[in-house]
């Protein structure tokens, strides 16, 4: 038989101890950078959706107050730019309700949370959809203590809604 070749009758050579150690390490390995990652996601992903659980209740609640026209008890959820300029956004609010019409549903197209030196902030979006057009509700949210606490609002009209734009109004072009 010649050199190389492999002929049914001879035994097999065992692979090398350290191929095969080398597989197990690599195997190893893999393994345990998976477990990093899965241990990683859950720990960061319930704790951002146990926040997240948190802030969008009282979202949800301060929008709610500001529709059902509680708006002493909308101002006590309120800190920051959102408490000094509070009395704008109830005008504009009311403008806004007065213009679309009566609530008739909403949903939440956008949730980011963000954790730094200045503490934790939730930036929720809502698509407020109306009798006569939609609506758009932004709020920033600071968590204070235990509390989450507005600390942003932006309301506007969704482009293309039927409603007029908030202070425009028949014959202000002279016609």
């Amino acid at each position: 038989m010649t050199e190389g070749t492999y002929h049914e009758s001879e035994p097999r050579q065992p692979r090398s101890s350290s191929a095969v150690t080398g597989i197990v390490v690599a195997a190893v390995g893999c393994l345990g950078c998976l477990g990093v990652v899965v241990a990683a996601f859950l720990f960061l992903g319930v704790g951002a959706f146990r926040l997240f659980n948190d802030a969008e209740p009282a979202a949800s609640e301060f929008v709610d107050e500001l529709d059902d026209g509680r708006f002493d008890e909308a101002r006590d959820r309120t800190t920051g730019v959102a408490a000094k300029n509070f009395d704008v956004a109830v005008a504009r609010w009311l403008t806004q309700v007065e213009s679309l019409g009566e609530e008739e549903g909403r949903s939440t197209p956008g949730m980011h949370m963000h954790t730094g030196n200045d503490g934790t902030t939730a930036r929720i979006s809502y698509a407020s959809h109306r009798e006569r057009g939609d609506a758009t509700i932004n709020l920033v949210l600071r968590q204070v203590d235990d509390a989450w606490l507005v600390e942003g609002l932006a309301i506007g009209v969704v482009p293309g809604s039927s409603a007029p734009v908030i202070g425009e109004q028949e014959g202000e072009d002279g016609r």
